[in-house]
């Protein structure tokens, strides 16, 4: 049974070769695989279903900076004319051209004892008592007897008045204890009270005080202030400092 099926495919293929039109064969299409196909590449700078986005372009503005502080000039020559006050027992070296000039009031209500104002670096003076207005003068000096507590009131007065509020030290100079103020402003102003317990051996205290603007050079003032200092009982019983005394009006 087999080999009568066999003869009949062997036949039947036979024929089929000779004669194909006997038999056509229909062509079954292919689906076209897109997921395998390469994507086409987009040349544009932008793809053609978005916007292009413009780049806003910025004008920078101009920027003013402040103007910087000017740099004061400081005297490169140390301070070099000794200056004396032989009443008040003080000496204090001050540039050259600097000149000097002293005054006194007596203190009144609970400010006893005589005050002595000296005027370090003053340009023009008179005798009228136009000195109190006198605005050239470089550093101011109070000296005054020591009773109750006018150092007190002088310390509260520059924590309490002064704007910005002062920075607060203490410092000796030349063997007197000092309390600085400092306030920084517009300009500086800076005040040294000297604590009663340095008061000199003829019992008066200093009060020491300044201002400098922007423009003006402080180390120099410093100098200045660094060089003041008390003169003992000896030295003026002997007199032998030599240096220039200090003017006295209205004695």
């Amino acid at each position: 049974m087999d080999r009568i099926l066999l003869a009949i495919v062997l036949v039947f293929l036979c024929v089929l070769s000779e004669y194909p039109l006997l038999f056509p064969v229909q062509e079954i299409p292919m689906p076209a695989i897109s997921h395998l196909a390469a994507p086409a590449l987009n040349m544009t700078p932008y793809p053609s279903n978005q916007t292009a986005v413009q780049t806003a372009v910025i004008n920078p503005v101009p920027v003013t900076l402040p103007a910087p502080a000017p740099v004061p000039a400081c005297s490169k020559t140390p301070p070099s004319k000794i200056l004396k006050d032989s009443r008040l027992w003080f000496t204090v070296t001050v540039p050259e051209d600097w000149n000097a000039t002293s005054a006194w009031e007596a203190g009144g209500g609970t400010w006893q004892g005589l005050y002595f104002y000296t005027y370090l670096g003053v340009e023009e003076f008179d005798t009228n008592r136009s000195i109190w207005r006198i605005n050239s003068t470089k550093i101011f000096i109070m000296t005054y007897t020591i009773t109750r507590n006018q150092d007190q009131d002088y310390r509260n007065y520059y924590r309490g008045n002064w704007v910005p509020v002062p920075v607060e030290s203490t410092e000796t100079i030349n063997g007197i204890t000092f309390d600085r103020f400092e306030s920084k402003g517009q300009g500086t102003a800076v005040a040294y009270v000297g604590k009663k317990t340095s008061a000199n051996g003829r019992g008066y205290a200093t009060l020491i005080r300044y201002f400098v603007s922007q423009d003006e050079c402080q180390e120099d003032i410093e100098e200045v202030v660094h060089t003041f200092r008390y003169l003992s009982s000896r030295e003026i019983a002997l007199g032998n400092v030599t240096a220039n005394e200090i003017s006295l009006f209205y004695p």
